[in-house]
C-alpha cells in the first residue's frame, strides 16, 4: 500500500489518505467537540483533515472579527463517516468498524498513528 490508510468503501470503492482522525461532534450543532486516539462508538473517522491556520485566523481578527464565523476551508476532508456503532476488530494494521450505514474497512500500512487535528476550534 503507497498511502498510510485505505478505507474500503460499502460499494468497494476505495478512499486513500496520509492522515485519520477519530472525533466526536458537539451534539448542539457547534461542531468539533474532541479527537481521539482511536475508534470506539460514537466517533466518527476523518480521513486528510484539512483546518484553518492558526496564523491566518490571527492576521483575520487583527483585521476585523466580523464574519469569521463565515470562514470555511474548502474540502475540508477526504471522507467523513457517520458515528461508529460497533468496533467489530482494531488491530496495527486494520480496523473493521460498523455505521448505521453498513461495515467499512480500515486498512494501515504501519503503526497506527491516531492524527489530532491541528486547529485552534479542537478541545483535546
Amino acid at each position: 500500500m503507497d498511502v498510510n490508510y485505505k478505507l474500503i468503501l460499502l460499494n468497494g470503492e476505495e478512499v486513500t489518505s496520509d492522515t485519520i482522525n477519530w472525533v466526536t461532534w458537539n451534539q448542539d450543532g457547534g461542531g468539533l467537540k474532541a479527537a481521539h486516539d482511536g475508534p470506539e462508538a460514537g466517533r466518527s473517522l476523518v480521513m486528510d483533515m484539512r483546518t484553518i491556520p492558526m496564523d491566518m485566523l490571527l492576521a483575520l481578527s487583527e483585521r476585523n472579527f466580523e464574519g469569521m464565523r463565515n470562514i470555511k476551508v474548502p474540502n475540508p476532508y477526504k471522507y467523513l463517516s457517520k458515528p461508529i456503532t460497533n468496533v467489530i476488530e482494531s488491530s496495527k494494521s486494520k480496523v473493521i468498524f460498523e455505521t448505521e450505514d453498513g461495515q467499512f474497512e480500515l486498512l494501515i500500512s504501519t503503526n497506527p498513528n491516531w492524527v489530532r487535528p491541528r486547529s485552534p476550534f479542537s478541545l483535546s
